[in-house]
């Protein structure tokens, strides 16, 4: 179907598919395993590997984690279905990336980075805690340095000048920050769809990706390659956004059938994807870990800082204290793109 026209819009076609703050205090990798073992998540440098005895369970392909005991997998499944940080250190320690930072890669491409920030931070009267600087493996882009930033909350009564972690009793937003310069092969078509005219298009999607160019046939988008070839549309290049609207395959059919200027942002084909789906989360080890937040899906390229909306973006960090250790873990956790939903 060509789009351009109400009467005649493109299907989803879907195929299934298998799955300067702080100065850098050592430059330790973590490097993604060549094939992680859905059983077996590997860490950096050390493997996790499921004791003899234990049979593996059955789950559904997108799930992520296994639902056997903290200490064997490193994270677990609460009754809900809600994901929560687990100990990754319960079976064997972890590589360290940085003072107090390590990952592991886990199953459906999914990094979990975790820092054990000093909890004494989060009582005292500054404003930002950031960690130190971390490489990790990130699937589709390779080595990427990032660093966990945690922001005194905003509350009302409290002005800008006297936020801080003491005044605001602990609560705070986490934020990941890739460091890197994230290679971005995006271009922008900006016609004008008048009455009758179309884009002519066909456009497919697997599952959980975007907007792909099938065909280009007579319209808008041929007439623009023709007066721009340093920009053309090709077959295969990806559509991220249509007049602001991006992420749902709907919407963006819908704003594709939009009278007036349109204007559009593309990737070319080939070129790794920037974005992930980002989750957020606190505690664990010692003190119960509270549930992850998320997923929120995040281009790097565009934005270096990812963070949780304000709506759910606040936590309390005095809660999730290990008083022995004078720690508080925070988890980030990126992972390749999946449907939205289709992981618990």
């Amino acid at each position: 179907s060509i789009v351009g026209d109400e009467e005649a819009q493109p299907q989803i076609c879907r195929s299934t598919t298998f799955d300067p703050f702080e100065a850098d205090a050592q430059n330790s990798v973590c490097v993604a395993p060549p094939q992680p073992s859905l059983l077996a998540p590997q860490a950096c440098g050390v493997g996790v590997f499921l004791p003899q005895g234990i049979p593996p369970l059955a789950m559904a392909p997108n799930m992520l984690a296994l639902e056997v005991p903290l200490q064997v997998v490193g994270q677990q499944m609460v009754q809900t279905g809600t994901l929560v940080p687990g100990d990754l250190s319960a079976s064997t320690p972890l590589q360290q990336l940085a003072p107090d930072v390590s990952c592991v890669h886990l199953p459906h491409g999914v990094v979990r980075m975790q820092w054990e920030a000093d909890s004494r931070r989060f009582a005292g009267r500054g404003a930002t805690v950031v960690s130190p600087a971390f490489s990790v493996d990130v699937p589709g882009l390779g080595q990427q340095t990032f660093k966990i930033v945690v922001h005194a909350a905003a509350i009302h009564g409290v002005g800008k000048r006297g936020c801080s972690f003491l005044a605001v009793g602990g609560n705070a937003t986490v934020e990941l920050k890739c460091e890197s310069q994230v290679p971005d092969d995006t271009y922008v078509v900006v016609v004008d769809k008048v009455e009758g005219a179309r884009l002519g298009m066909d456009l497919e999607s697997r599952t959980g990706e975007s907007w792909r160019v099938k065909a280009i046939g007579s319209g808008l988008i041929t007439q623009w390659n023709q007066e721009h070839p340093e920009a053309r549309v090709t077959m295969g290049d990806s559509i991220l956004e249509v007049n602001g609207v991006s992420g749902d395959l709907a919407k963006v059919r819908e704003a594709c059938t939009q009278r007036g200027a349109l204007r559009l942002v593309l990737r070319r084909a080939g070129q790794p994807s920037s974005s992930f789906d980002v989750r957020f989360g606190i505690g664990g080890g010692a003190v119960p870990a509270q549930p992850m937040r998320g997923p929120v899906r995040h281009d790097f390229a565009a934005e270096s800082c990812c963070g949780l909306p304000a709506s759910e973006g606040v936590w309390d960090f005095l809660s999730a204290v290990d008083k022995t250790a004078k720690k508080v873990r925070v988890v980030c956790e990126i992972s390749s793109i999946h449907p939205l939903g289709s992981r618990p």
